[in-house]
């Protein structure tokens, strides 16, 4: 139990320190057929510089995120063995690896950053090597990554900066409404939704019965904010996008932003980058 002065202080959002090390651990699930319950038992763990804030499988080798440092780690001889690691980030807040599409022969690993948007790292199949790095230095701050499909590959992350969600496009070709920019592998920032409302996990699902509205949305992702509310993520049909895109440019005739600008000038305000008009202000600013 804490004394009163020892809880008064966890209040005090100076007092909360992050964590200096962390753990990664092994677990071998073992079931026991007699009684039905599970144990888990540790086959090893290691210790790591910061807590460890995400981790996946690419190539067949343990990838994690810990402080400012990826590690692609290989289990041998009953042992975590850590082939590369990566420290050129600033928070390394979340992994995913992307499956090989017609655009990617390969996985991909992308790495969420807390402070600096996100990076691409390629990683040899066979020696676990990092030998490729490509990244966008935009101030998104991710604080969740998970990854969707929008005609081709792609991720969605969470900006805890502006309370965005922007969906990323893994390709080679084409060209994005928001916030264009070009890596070498051709990672393009394809939309931004003005959420107003901090992400904090994403995860692959969906609220919709299977047979509700099939020619309108393909559901793929959920998601819950720090608010409490929950969030459906999925791909419109074409039809469906050009009713939104009509609503949209109809109503910004009669409906205007705040101070009496267009809603098309009140989005680009204060974003120099934007190479391109907006969206409007049924996606999250009405």
């Amino acid at each position: 139990m804490l004394s009163e002065d020892q809880d008064d202080d966890l209040v005090y959002e100076e007092n909360i320190h992050p964590a200096k090390t962390g753990r990664l651990l092994l677990l071998d699930p073992v079931l026991d057929r007699s009684t039905g319950t599970w144990t888990l038992n540790t086959v090893t763990q290691i210790t790591t510089l910061g807590a460890v804030n995400d981790i996946t499988v690419i190539h067949e080798f343990l990838a994690y995120a810990a402080a400012s440092k990826v590690s692609i780690m290989k289990f041998e001889d009953d042992a975590l063995q850590e082939l590369s690691s990566f420290s050129s980030t600033f928070i390394a807040h979340s992994v995913f690896t992307a499956p090989p599409s017609k655009y990617q022969a390969e996985e991909k690993l992308i790495v969420g950053d807390g402070m600096r948007s996100v990076l691409m790292l390629e990683i040899d199949d066979e020696s676990g090597m990092i030998y490729g790095d490509d990244r966008d230095m935009a101030t998104h701050q991710v604080v969740a990554l998970a990854g969707i499909k929008d005609r081709g590959q792609g991720v969605v992350v969470a900006d805890v900066s502006q309370s965005h969600i922007h969906c990323i496009r893994l390709t080679q070709q084409g060209s994005s409404n928001i916030l264009t920019f070009r890596l070498r592998d051709r990672v393009e920032s394809a939309a931004t939704f003005g959420l107003h409302e901090q992400v904090v996990k994403f995860s692959h699902g969906s609220f919709a019965p299977p047979a509700s509205a099939p020619e309108v949305i393909a559901p793929d992702l959920i998601y819950a904010t720090t608010d409490g509310r929950l969030g459906m993520i999925g791909e419109l049909s074409l039809p469906s996008a050009k009713i939104l895109d009509d609503l949209q440019r109809n109503m910004d005739k009669y409906q205007k932003g705040p101070g009496g600008v267009s809603w098309r000038q009140f989005r680009r305000g204060g974003k120099a980058l934007v190479p391109r008009d907006t969206a409007g202000f049924i996606d999250g600013d009405l």
